[in-house]
């Protein structure tokens, strides 16, 4: 997994994040910041999964990407383990 790039996508929804990214990347996941991101405790970020089911979405605290990131890269977790169901909590701070 190679360093963060930060690029700008004004407007982009997370279904079209896959498309954005170039083929030849391995790339398992993209954290979106959004207004959200900056008005709610714990920054929540908008993951779109890029492996299993691209365009997939998880909002998870920010605090919590790394974890995220390291578990699908080593094939630990799958996406839709970190999609939480209706009225679940699925992430609490230590």
């Amino acid at each position: 997994m190679g360093p963060p790039v930060r690029r700008q996508r004004t407007g982009a929804l997370p279904g079209q994040v896959p498309a954005l990214i170039p083929p030849e990347e391995h790339t398992t996941l993209v954290a979106l910041a959004d207004a959200r991101t900056f008005a709610e405790p714990g920054r929540p970020l908008t993951a779109v999964d890029l492996y299993d089911t691209p365009g997939q979405t998880a909002v998870l605290p920010c605090s919590m990407v790394g974890s995220m990131a390291c578990n699908l890269e080593i094939g630990n977790m799958d996406f839709h383990e970190f999609v939480a169901e209706e009225s679940t909590e699925l992430w609490r701070e230590g």
